[in-house]
């Protein structure tokens, strides 16, 4: 996922098991900067992830799924 703008967003996992190998549980920081934000996750069943932009954000994502 790359996010170009300013501000700062999250990625977010539902369920919130889903992500639960990343760093910060079921959210995912994303910083709006244009940089390529890379994670790796695994789940048994359907997941929906999602994008919040915190307070502020603006810009817009862009996401690439490697491999279903």
């Amino acid at each position: 996922m790359v996010c170009a703008g300013k501000g700062d967003a999250e990625i977010v996992f539902t369920p919130t098991a889903a992500g639960s190998n990343t760093a910060a549980g079921s959210k995912k920081p994303v910083p709006c900067d244009g940089a390529v934000v890379f994670q790796r996750f695994a789940a048994k069943d359907s997941l929906e992830l999602d994008v919040e932009g915190k307070p502020g954000a603006t810009g817009m994502v862009a996401w690439r799924i490697n491999e279903v």
